[in-house]
């Protein structure tokens, strides 16, 4: 089970609007996007995604692997799935 900490580090991570439409208009796809097509399908700079990439990274949001010279990120679906679990435990009681 998540510990709250953890559940509020992971929706500060998405209170970013940008970060949140990241996450759902690219990620949701199951592929892995390097720092330059979020950068394209975001419509944002190289730096602004990076910087993006590397919270949603932080918190488990994202894994990575690199490849080449490239960085690749892809939705982290385990912690994702877990994050989801520990949310619908919590409001199950109610």
């Amino acid at each position: 089970m998540l510990e709250n900490q953890q559940l509020i580090s992971f929706f500060k991570a998405l209170a970013s609007e940008k970060r949140q439409e990241i996450l759902i208009q690219i990620f949701l796809d199951g592929e892995s996007h390097s720092v330059s097509e979020v950068a394209e399908r975001a419509n944002i700079a190289l730096s602004t995604a990076s910087t993006h990439l590397t919270i949603l990274k932080r918190e488990k949001i994202l894994v990575s692997e690199k490849k080449g010279k490239d960085v690749l990120y892809q939705g982290n679906r385990k912690y994702l799935a877990n994050v989801f679990q520990a949310l619908s435990e919590r409001f199950s009681c109610c």
